[in-house]
C-alpha cells in the first residue's frame, strides 16, 4: 500500500474537519466546542486584541467585506419575542428553523441558529405572547430598544406594537406577506434631521404611527386575513424580510438621511406576479388627533416619558384593543360567542358534525348539507365525504342560490374556521331575505346554518386523526 504524501494527508484532515463541522451544525444543541467558542466571546466581551484597535481581529475578518456604516455599534443586542413553537409548515419561509427544531420554541430555535452564524451577538428570548399583560416583561428599563421589527400576523398585536413604540419614540419596521404579495412600512420615523445636524428636533414633525394610517381595522377583508389562513409563497417572505433588515439598518445608522431632503412616509408594495413587482405609495403624515401618537413627543428624548407611565397608559387601552380589533378578553366559549358581532348558537364543534352524519345514516331523513369554502385546489387535497365545494368568493356573490331547496341543517367548513364564519353569516342573511319575500316562512325558518369551529384542523384532531393537516 502506497504511503500518502503530506499534502494528501493535510487535504483529508481538512475534509474531515469540514464534515465534522457539518454534523455538529445539524444538532439542535450547540456542540461543546461551539459552546466553548461562544463562551470565549462572551467572556472576552469582544475586547480588541490590541489596545490600538477598536475591534478584535475576528471582527475585522468577519465584517471586513461589509459596507462600513457610521454610528453602527458592536456587539449587536437582539430580543426575540415569540410564544409559538416550530411547525413543519413554517420551514419553507422561516429559514432559521429546521426539521430538528420542530416542536421547540421558535424564539429559542432562532437564537441558537443566529449564534451558529455569529457567536458574538447577545440575544434575549421571550417565549410569550405580546399582549398588554406581557409588555412589562418585554419593554423593561434595561431593554432600551433602538428599533422594533413587527413580523406578527394579528391586528391586535400590530396595533399594540404601534401604540407602545409611538409612546416610547421607537421606530417600528412593519412587514407583512400573504399569498404572492407583501408590504413594508416604517412607522414612528424620527423627524427628518440629519444625525450630525445642530437643528432643534423639538419643532420637527415626526412620522406617523399605524393608527394615523389605518384608524380602523378590517374584520372580514384582506386586513383580517392571516398567513396561516391564506398561505404564502416562501420567497415573498424572504423578500420582505430582507427589505425589513435593510430599513432597520437605515433607521439605526441614519444612513441615507443626508441624501434625502424630506423623509416622506411611504408604503412599499411587492407583487411577485407583476412585471413591475415594486410600487411605492405615499402615506399621509402624522395626524394631530390620532389616539396612538397625538401628544407624544416622538422627536424628543425617550426619557421625557417614563416607561412605567407608558405601560400604564397602554394597559388602559386594553378594552379598546378588544373592541377595536375584534379580540376577546380571556377564552369565552366560541360556540356562544359566534361571529365577532355576536350570533349565539351559530357555531358548532367538529363532533357535532360527526353526530349529524351518523344520525343521517341511521334514519330516512336527508343528510346534512356540508359546504366547504376552500379553493378548489385545497379541496382536491382532502375533504369530508359528502361535502360540496363552493369557494368563499363564489358563495358571497349570490349566497341564496347555494341554500338547499328543502329545509335542512347546513354546516359550513373551511381549513381553520375563519372563512366559514363569513360564509355562514352570508347564508343566514340570505335566509332572512328569503323569508321576508316568501310565503313559505315556516319552512324557511326550519333551515339552520352553522359553521364548524376550527374547520378541518378540528375535524382531524377531534374526529378523524387520519385526515390530512396542511
Amino acid at each position: 500500500m502506497a504511503d500518502l504524501k503530506d499534502p494528501e494527508i493535510d487535504r483529508l484532515k481538512h475534509h474531515i474537519s469540514i464534515l465534522e463541522s457539518q454534523i455538529r451544525s445539524l444538532g439542535h444543541e450547540p456542540h461543546p466546542a461551539d459552546k466553548q467558542h461562544h463562551d470565549s466571546y462572551k467572556l472576552a466581551e469582544i475586547q480588541p486584541d490590541s489596545p490600538n484597535l477598536p475591534l478584535s481581529l475576528d471582527e475585522y475578518a468577519r465584517y471586513g467585506r461589509q459596507m462600513i456604516l457610521p454610528r453602527f455599534g458592536l456587539p449587536c443586542k437582539l430580543s426575540i419575542v415569540d410564544h409559538d413553537t416550530v411547525e413543519l409548515s413554517n420551514l419553507h419561509r422561516q429559514v432559521l428553523h429546521s426539521v430538528d427544531t420542530v416542536g421547540k420554541p421558535k424564539a429559542e430555535s432562532a437564537r441558537q441558529a443566529l449564534l451558529r452564524i455569529n457567536p458574538s451577538i447577545q440575544i434575549t428570548t421571550h417565549c410569550l405572547p405580546l399582549a398588554t399583560y406581557t409588555l412589562s416583561d418585554v419593554f423593561t428599563p434595561e431593554s432600551k430598544y433602538d428599533a422594533v421589527l413587527d413580523c406578527s400576523d394579528t391586528p391586535s398585536t400590530r396595533y399594540l406594537l404601534s401604540d407602545i413604540t409611538a409612546r416610547l419614540g421607537i421606530p417600528l419596521i412593519s412587514g407583512a406577506a400573504q399569498r404572492t404579495d407583501g408590504q413594508l412600512v416604517v412607522y414612528n420615523l424620527p423627524a427628518n434631521v440629519p444625525p450630525n445636524s445642530n437643528l432643534d428636533t423639538s419643532t420637527a414633525i415626526a412620522g406617523p404611527c399605524m393608527r394615523c394610517i389605518f384608524p380602523s381595522v378590517s374584520r372580514t377583508g384582506a386586513g383580517a386575513e392571516r398567513c396561516s389562513d391564506v398561505g404564502v409563497l416562501g420567497p415573498v417572505v424572504g423578500v420582505i424580510g430582507v427589505l425589513m433588515a435593510l430599513e432597520t439598518i437605515k433607521v439605526l445608522t441614519g444612513f441615507g438621511v443626508e441624501e434625502c431632503e424630506t423623509r416622506t412616509p411611504t408604503m412599499l408594495l411587492y407583487s411577485a406576479l407583476s412585471p413591475r413587482p415594486f410600487k411605492t405609495i405615499k402615506l399621509r403624515p402624522r395626524q394631530p388627533g390620532c389616539r396612538g401618537c397625538s401628544g407624544t413627543p416622538l422627536a424628543k428624548k425617550r426619557g421625557d416619558q417614563t416607561l412605567p407611565n407608558v405601560l400604564a397608559d397602554i394597559k388602559h387601552l386594553e378594552d379598546d384593543y378588544i373592541e377595536f380589533c375584534g379580540d376577546v378578553n380571556g377564552t369565552p366559549d366560541p360556540v356562544n360567542r359566534g361571529m365577532i358581532v355576536g350570533e349565539p348558537g351559530s357555531r358548532v364543534h367538529a363532533l357535532d358534525l360527526q353526530t349529524a352524519l351518523s344520525q343521517s345514516l341511521n334514519s330516512s331523513g336527508p343528510p346534512p348539507n356540508i359546504i366547504d369554502t376552500r379553493p378548489p385546489t385545497e379541496y382536491g387535497i382532502c375533504s369530508i365525504p359528502g361535502s360540496t365545494n363552493i369557494p368563499l368568493a363564489q358563495l358571497l356573490k349570490n349566497p341564496d342560490v347555494h341554500l338547499p331547496s328543502q329545509p335542512s341543517r347546513t354546516f359550513v367548513v373551511c381549513r381553520l374556521g375563519n372563512d366559514s364564519q363569513i360564509a355562514a353569516r352570508a347564508l343566514r342573511d340570505a335566509l332572512v331575505a328569503r323569508k321576508g319575500t316568501s310565503e313559505m316562512g315556516d319552512e324557511i325558518t326550519a333551515h339552520r346554518v352553522v359553521d364548524v369551529i376550527g374547520g378541518l384542523r378540528a375535524w382531524a384532531k377531534e374526529v378523524d386523526p387520519t385526515f390530512p393537516v396542511y
